[in-house]
């Protein structure tokens, strides 16, 4: 199936990264990891992160979506300045469901994080998911307060979103809300949201 090498691809690129400097255990502890190697410590670290489990409140889902579509290099490259609005997995599976609904899609309801990946890789497809992936991020490293002066919020994708007090709402009027606030990695901010935002439905 190609969930299983959805998997297996992160695997073997998680296993890569954990070789690097930037995702290699810090020398000390005041290290500050990339937005990647943020992700991934989140996760269980490398050669862990990326792989479906029970724990839906980290980054498993992100991790290897970021890896399929060879975004996770931009989101470790130490002279970037971005900031992040990450989905947990337990989002991934709430918005899988969404899309299911609003797509009418003759699909079972989405439980698991393996069923999520599969959903995202069999039915959504890789250049979509892209495409969402790069709606998460904002060209600078921003603040919540910064990102909620500055709405609407411009992204690498071009499409905003909007940032109201505790909230994201996407271009189809979706709240997301905002679980953790201005995480610091060294090349960027994280802000923890409970549902993937999109810029359109994908069609």
């Amino acid at each position: 199936m190609r969930v299983k090498k959805f998997i297996a691809g992160f695997a073997a690129a998680s296993a890569a990264l954990a070789g690097s400097a930037l995702l290699a255990a810090p020398a000390q502890a005041s290290e500050t990891p990339t937005l990647a190697g943020l992700a991934v410590s989140a996760s269980g670290g490398p050669g862990v992160a990326g792989t479906p489990d029970k724990r839906h409140w980290d980054f498993d889902i992100a991790v290897a979506a970021l890896t399929a579509t060879n975004l996770v290099g931009a989101l470790d490259d130490p002279k970037a300045s971005l900031s992040v609005v990450l989905p947990t997995d337990g989002a991934f599976i709430r918005s899988a469901n969404d899309l299911i609904a609003a797509l009418g899609l003759n699909h079972p309801k989405v439980v698991s994080e393996k069923q999520a990946l599969d959903f995202y890789v069999t039915t959504v497809g890789l250049d979509t998911v892209e495409d969402v992936l790069l709606y998460h991020v904002v060209p600078g490293k921003k603040t919540l307060a910064e990102l909620r002066a500055s709405s609407p919020v411009a992204t690498l994708l071009g499409p905003t979103f909007e940032v109201k007090q505790a909230r994201l709402v996407d271009q189809l009027g979706r709240d997301a809300w905002i679980l953790r606030t201005n995480l610091q990695a060294s090349n960027g901010t994280v802000q923890v949201i409970s549902k993937v935002i999109l810029p359109g439905l994908p069609s």
